[in-house]
């Protein structure tokens, strides 16, 4: 649970599939490993504060104190803090050019990225959570990034909540 893809679409489909018994749903973690990416989180966290805020009262139980320092079920809010990867963070307008700075920051501070990869992702993340805040109809979009030195990859997601696509192009 949690690090694939897919992992969202069943979330999803759990989640609505249930009937919590005086509006409680119970989340049970004890039995999760470390494998958490950032593709099935940031939208289940994004999901999980949609239900929150409709009054879903969520029982939390077994989640490892490095799971929820990441902000999986309460997404971090940019303050100047030195490490921005490996966690979600809610970004707003206020927000937003502090913490792609901070990305992408804590990245420099790796060597393994090619010539002007940088300046690249420095700008694909600055369209893309603009977008989100622009586009979606919400006013928050929610983001994760990791660095896997030894496989020399970058992963971020980034999601909303908002009408989609579909409904933006209307």
């Amino acid at each position: 649970f949690m690090n694939h893809h897919k992992d969202v679409s069943k979330f999803i489909l759990w989640i609505k599939g249930l009937k919590p018994e005086k509006n409680k749903i119970i989340i049970d973690f004890s039995e999760t490993d470390n494998q958490f990416f950032p593709n099935p989180i940031v939208p289940i966290t994004a999901i999980y504060s949609y239900y929150r805020n409709l009054g879903v009262d969520f029982d939390i139980k077994g989640m490892p104190q490095w799971l929820s320092n990441m902000g999986v079920l309460n997404p971090k809010v940019y303050n100047e803090e030195v490490d921005v990867l490996n966690q979600v963070w809610i970004f707003n307008q206020d927000n937003v050019g502090r913490l792609q700075n901070a990305i992408l920051k804590q990245m420099g501070q790796s060597d393994i990225y090619p010539n002007n990869f940088l300046e690249s992702n420095d700008w694909a993340l600055g369209e893309l959570m603009d977008n989100v805040l622009i586009h979606s109809n919400k006013s928050e979009g929610y983001i994760m990034g990791q660095v896997h030195k030894k496989t020399k990859h970058v992963t971020f997601t980034i999601c909303d909540l908002g009408q989609g696509i579909y409904n933006s192009l209307k």
